[in-house]
């Protein structure tokens, strides 16, 4: 994809890292969102080495000590446990009993509460259950514990209670559903010039990108992956930036008017066929904005698009998942406002997607901002959100008891403790 970056109005410095922090790896309080009919589709990763059914608009992205988070908002590397529930995925250190007994062990301590853990009957299967109190109320854990082709995971997932019914089937669906699946040989690449993020790769396939280090998207990351052959890849590419004089447009039309061209340097006859709108997706991410008090008027689109031409005198498919967004807008000028573009996508022979598909959106995932990298572009998001008091009905602060602890003890040690790496 070409460089489309443009400079827009002057806007707060923290206000675009927001946007950053929804959708730099995308390329992803207050009542319950209604959820409507979401189709669920098979998301298979064989860099992760896990299946499951999941609502199509939820993403899944790589955290730190192989972690798998699975959510709504995945993709952006947020998995805000708020409107909608937040599942992981990971192979654990240890066999189901003892994973799970240490794990309510720690849960306990952590949390001052006792958590349960039973075996479910299942095979070999243990599943540990709590209920924890932190900055935005009750929050519902589960995690499972299984044993599978010599291998030891763990699903879990959490939810507020507020939330827990309507997604009830969802949930069910996804600890019913999860298995493994074999892994190729992969390899880790790191990115070489400020070791901002590292991806794991098949053995054999190319890497190349750069950092972004524009004055509204400071950090977006852009890369290329691809096979030996060049027959199979994925990318990532620059933001499109526009100010109040470009109208927005949503995805639908940014497939034709940004994707098309950008693509035609490397499928030179290359077609739009296809759009598949994901409305929750964004419904969600204006909401959040909305109950952190950080715009009334934010518009955000997603979908996935497929384009279709010729490379190599073979035909080409590359699905593409795009996301516009507009912070705000103003009424005296139409509605209009500073907003930009967002695509990332992966590419496979036609007659090949559906079975190579699969191995190059988990590359995708496979993503990883390095941590201090990824503390050092929050900085502003942090002094946005985390910085703004959490108040009681009354006005008053919240106040949750050991919560700093509670949040060191959860991503330091428990986290380098059962996850097997």
């Amino acid at each position: 994809m070409p460089r489309r970056l443009r400079r827009g109005c002057a806007v707060p410095k923290a206000v675009w890292s927001v946007a950053v922090a929804l959708f730099v790896a995308l390329v992803a309080c207050g009542s319950c969102l209604a959820q409507g009919v979401v189709p669920r589709v098979t998301y298979v990763d064989p860099i992760a080495g896990f299946t499951m059914d999941i609502p199509e608009d939820w993403s899944v992205q790589a955290a730190e000590y192989g972690l798998y988070i699975i959510s709504i908002d995945a993709g952006s590397g947020a998995g805000i446990c708020i409107r909608q529930p937040v599942v992981w995925f990971f192979e654990s250190a240890k066999p189901p009993e003892a994973a799970a007994r240490e794990l309510a062990e720690g849960l306990s301590y952590a949390w001052g509460s006792p958590a349960e853990v039973r075996a479910t009957g299942n095979g070999g299967e243990w599943e540990v259950t709590m209920s924890t109190l932190d900055e935005l109320g009750t929050l519902l854990n589960r995690f499972l514990f299984r044993q599978e082709r010599g291998r030891n995971y763990c699903v879990a997932a959490f939810s507020r209670p507020e939330i827990a019914e309507q997604f009830r089937e969802d949930l069910r669906t996804v600890f019913a559903t999860c298995r493994l699946v074999d892994r190729p040989a992969t390899q880790i690449i790191k990115e070489p010039k400020y070791n901002a993020y590292r991806m794991t790769l098949p053995v054999g396939w190319r890497w190349e990108g750069e950092v972004i280090w524009a004055r509204l998207v400071p950090g977006y990351f852009t890369w290329k992956v691809q096979s030996p052959d060049g027959s199979l890849g994925a990318f990532s590419s620059p933001p499109a930036l526009f100010n109040v004089t470009t109208p927005y447009m949503p995805p639908s039309q940014c497939a034709q008017a940004i994707v098309v061209p950008g693509l035609r340097q490397y499928l030179p006859d290359v077609r739009l066929e296809d759009v598949h709108e994901l409305p929750r997706f964004g419904a969600y991410s204006a909401g959040l904005l909305k109950a952190f008090g950080i715009s009334d008027s934010a518009r955000v689109d997603k979908a996935w698009g497929d384009f279709v031409g010729t490379a190599g005198g073979r035909q080409v498919r590359v699905r593409a998942t795009m996301a516009s967004f507009m912070i705000g807008s103003s009424p005296l000028l139409g509605g209009r406002g500073d907003w930009f573009f967002v695509t990332c996508g992966a590419w496979a022979p036609v007659e090949e997607f559906a079975q190579q598909y699969p191995l190059c959106r988990a590359v995708v995932s496979s993503l990883v901002t390095d941590q201090q990298f990824r503390i050092n572009q929050m900085a502003a998001v942090t002094e946005v959100i985390l910085g703004k008091d959490i108040k009681n009905s009354d006005g008053s602060k919240r106040h949750v008891r050991g919560m700093a602890d509670t949040r060191d003890y959860w991503s330091g040690q428990w986290i380098s403790k059962y996850i097997r790496r």
